[in-house]
């Protein structure tokens, strides 16, 4: 996940397009992106419910008041999309063969 990787560099600027890019919105800009991190945390218990969303954005609180985001489960997580591979995980998401569930990310 690129945004946890600017995050935890201490770069998040160059993850905002700087064609649409306007200084007056980098504050409200880095609330969102700090908000999305602490929504992915990997423990639901970590999550911020909606509520607190919503009022975290009505109230345009500095980023710098919120909570720091814990990394994110999935991105220490590796995928193959090789055939073989695709055939282990059916294996394993099965219990009776009937109803398949694959596990990718977005």
């Amino acid at each position: 996940m690129m945004a946890w990787k600017l995050w935890s560099e201490n770069n998040m600027l160059s993850l905002i397009d700087q064609s649409i890019f306007y200084p007056d919105f980098q504050q409200h800009i880095l609330l969102c992106i700090q908000l999305g991190l602490l929504c992915v945390q990997e423990l639901p218990e970590d999550r911020p419910s909606i509520s607190t969303v919503v009022t975290m954005l009505d109230n345009n609180e500095d980023a710098i008041d919120l909570p720091h985001p814990k990394q994110p489960g999935f991105t220490q997580r590796s995928s193959s999309s090789t055939d073989d591979t695709s055939q282990n995980v059916r294996d394993r998401c099965s219990v009776n063969y009937v109803s398949l569930t694959m596990i990718s990310g977005r």
